[in-house]
This record gives structure tokens, sequence and C-alpha cells, in this order.
């Protein structure tokens, strides 16, 4: 039996010539959603083009919890180049042999020219395969789904038998199987079509507020970080370095950094989002004697 988390690990990791996998997200129900407008996509789907986008994210909410609990792989392939929501990309347990592989794949009608389909399914075949113990791939289409089958033909599957599956409907619709087996691929391999970002050999976890170095006299400041030169030119002559025209001054404070967020006054507006220079001046307190500065001190 495969390991669908372990599956989901490494492919999250696959990307192709101009598309990067991530795992499934509910976000992506609005994607498919506008590829559902168009009558050709859901006319060999297996369930009813949907009304709203209520049914869509359902849907993708059902994927999403199924890939979560391990039933499953559920990826979307997205454009490197911008991020573009381009497939979702599916493994699942074959229902007539549990040891083999199905695959799924929708893509929006956007990208039905120009091979998006066919760069995928390649590059998702070479990495089940090479990265994985897999024996065999399958794949199921209607046989009036031209384009799907011609998909699979040319991604080195060969068809193998007609079966009857239900649709959500409870109706029976005829499919075309394909498979693809671990030596037919080995036979056909040539350059790989997928690149792999390797794992990192030592996870990086967050630091602990007591895992930081205590601050000691000796221990360097931001200040010192940011004007090595002009510290050393101060220490050298004995002083105290005060920054100037800047209302900077250094201070050296064995405080723990948890308590630093008591020291920082609860400014009116803190927390918005905006950068605009002239709304950070209006929302600074005004102090007896205090005027916004003419040009913008010069960075630290």
């Amino acid at each position: 039996m495969v390991d669908f988390h372990t599956l989901t690990e490494h492919f999250e990791r696959v990307h192709t010539r101009r598309l990067a996998l991530r795992q499934i997200a509910l976000a992506d129900s609005w994607p498919l959603f506008q590829a559902t407008g168009n009558p050709l996509f859901n006319k060999s789907l297996l369930w009813e083009q949907p009304g709203d986008e209520t049914l869509v994210i359902e849907r993708v909410d059902a994927i999403v919890e199924s890939a979560r609990r391990g039933r499953l792989t559920a990826m979307s392939a997205v454009v490197k180049a911008t991020g573009e929501w381009v497939s979702l990309y599916r493994f699942q347990p074959y229902a007539a042999n549990p040891k083999f592989l199905e695959m799924g794949i929708w893509t929006h009608d956007k990208f039905w020219h120009g091979r998006y389909s066919l760069e995928l399914v390649r590059g998702c075949i070479d990495a089940a395969f090479d990265l994985f113990d897999i024996q065999t791939l399958v794949g199921a289409a209607s046989l009036v789904n031209r384009s799907s089958c011609k998909l699979m033909e040319l991604s080195g599957m060969t068809p193998t038998k007609l079966v009857y599956r239900q649709n959500e409907a409870k109706s029976e619709v005829e499919l075309q199987e394909f498979e693809i087996t671990r030596a037919a691929w080995a036979a056909r391999r040539g350059r790989p079509l997928f690149e792999h970002v390797p794992l990192q050999a030592r996870p990086i976890t967050p630091r602990t507020i007591e895992q930081w170095p205590a601050m000691e006299d000796d221990a360097p400041t931001l200040i010192e970080a940011q004007r090595p030169a002009e510290i050393a030119l101060h220490q050298s002559a004995g002083r105290q370095m005060h920054g100037r025209g800047t209302g900077i001054r250094e201070v050296r404070s064995p405080m723990p950094l948890a308590h630093l967020h008591q020291m920082v006054p609860s400014l009116p507006g803190q927390g918005s989002m905006s950068t605009d220079p002239a709304e950070a001046d209006q929302g600074r307190p005004r102090e007896r004697g205090y005027r916004p500065p003419a040009t913008s001190p010069a960075p630290l």
C-alpha cells in the first residue's frame, strides 16, 4: 500500500519546465469553478455542471479532507512564473486492485492548448515511478473524450479494457481504462521530465525565546551590525555613540527579548497596513515642539 502522506510530501517538491506542484487548497475552488463554466469541461465528468461555486467548494473541501487523512494525494499545478492555477492532479487507490494507483486530472480550459496537461502527466508519471516503488498506474476516460484518451496515449499509457462506472446521478458511464507498468515505463524512459527539490537533511525549526543568547556587554547591537565602521571609531575614542539627527541612541540592555514589546508605546492607528509616510506622521503623537522632518532620515 502507498503511504499517501509521503507521496504528497515528495510531490509538492516536483516541478517541470513550466509548472510547479503544491498541495490542494480550498482557494483552488474558485479557478476550478471558473473552469466548469465551459460546457466541454463538464461533458465527460462523473458529476453535473455546478450551478454556483458552493458545490465546487464542497467538493474541493472533501478532497482536501481526504488528502489530510492520507486517503489520496491531490496536488494543484501552477505556472511557475505567475502562480496561476492550471490543474488539479490526483493519485488515489484503484478500486479493482488497491496495489495500483489511479490518476485523474482536471485542467482549466485556459491551458488546454500549449501541451500543459501533457507536460504535467508525463512529469507526474516519471516522478511516481522514479521516487516510489509503484508497479502500475491506471487512468480512465470516456471514449467520447478523445482529448483525454489521446493525452494518456501520448504519456505512454496503453488502453486495456472498457469498464462501467456510476456517476453521481447513479447512471452507468462507459469508460476506457489505460495503464502503464513500471516495466513499460523503464523501457521507454529517457531524460527525466521532472525535477525534484531535495528534502532538507536538517529540518529548520524556530528558536524559542529561551534559546536566544543573553545580551551580554560584548554582544553586538543592532546599530553595531548596521554601522560597524562608525561604532568602531567611537569605541576606539572611548566615547558613547549617539545617533546624530536621527533620535537614535545605542542601548545595551540585558532585558529578555520577550519583554521588549512592552517598551513600545501604543500609537494611534497602530497595526495599519499603510506605508504612506504622510499617514505615518499623522499617527505619531504630537509632542510639544515636535515637527515632522522635512526630509526622510538616513537609513540605519
